[in-house]
């Protein structure tokens, strides 16, 4: 995959896709570069779920659509014609 922003969500796929075939565990952590990760409480955190998705991090509930040309995220309203993208979390913790 190549490098790049807009290649991100690809390469995380791609890193599940393979973890799926050569990977036994019974969680797999991702952690962005921008968060502070303190293991030991996260590891003692997760022995006590069952393997399940769970999400840690802020959560954006309102993020307007970027219209104009050149910005990082433009979309036409042609691509997305919403106002507003979907909540997703931002700087965080997958496992």
């Amino acid at each position: 995959v190549q490098e790049g922003y807009q290649w991100n969500s690809l390469k995380g796929l791609r890193f599940l896709e393979w973890c799926s075939s050569n990977v036994l565990a019974e969680f797999l952590v991702k952690v962005d570069d921008d968060v502070y990760l303190r293991p030991l409480p996260l590891i003692s955190l997760l022995e006590h779920r069952p393997p399940a998705g769970y999400v840690w991090g802020y959560f954006d509930f309102f993020s307007p659509v970027p219209r104009e040309e050149g910005q990082a995220f433009y979309n036409s309203e042609a691509t997305y014609p919403f106002d507003a993208f979907p909540p997703y979390a931002r700087g965080l913790v997958r496992a």
